[in-house]
């Protein structure tokens, strides 16, 4: 898959992590409580970069997009962030999947419990169901109808095409 358009930052510690990159990611998408990974468009960390590096990490030209976590099992989720924002196509795909779903109010209330603010909500829906393994479970669905299974199998073929591979274990029910 070719991400090199997202630029990777590993902290040591979740403490180090919030205190660097709290404010560009509230700047970006608001204040969201008790994150454990962040994401932005490069462009919200302008005023942070020094000597070409971002945190002691070397930005490229080609970075679009940065991802910051303590831990790797975060990055799937992070990564579909970076994709989300990348691509028109996948975007316009997930928005559709999730206006048909007929359990969005669901996903929306679950989201909105975890302190999503609504700007992010699809954005968020899509990363979760994408990186977890079991994302029916997590949003509580039971099952999808057959436009819904449609959309999500198109959103799962675009990821294909792109070389991403979903964390996703299960399939949607009829």
């Amino acid at each position: 898959m070719n991400i090199d358009f997202v630029c990777n930052i590993r902290f040591d510690t979740q403490e180090d992590m919030t205190r660097n990159v709290d404010k560009i990611a509230n700047d970006y998408e608001g204040h969201i409580p008790f994150r454990i990974a962040y994401n932005f468009p490069i462009k919200y960390a302008t005023n942070f970069i020094q000597n070409g590096k971002l945190f002691n990490t070397e930005i490229s030209i080609k970075h679009e997009y940065c991802i910051c976590y303590v831990n790797k099992r975060d990055v799937p989720h992070e990564i579909l962030h970076a994709i989300y924002f990348k691509h028109e196509k996948y975007r316009h795909l997930v928005k559709t999947l999730y206006e048909n779903l007929e359990n969005n109010l669901k996903i929306y209330k679950i989201l909105n419990e975890l302190r999503y603010p609504d700007n992010v909500i699809i954005d968020e829906f899509q990363a979760y169901l994408f990186s977890e393994t079991n994302p029916w479970t997590f949003f509580k669905i039971k099952s999808l109808d057959k436009q819904s299974i449609k959309y999500y199998q198109k959103c799962v073929q675009f990821l294909s095409n792109i070389g991403y591979k979903t964390q996703n274990k299960s399939k949607p029910k009829l």
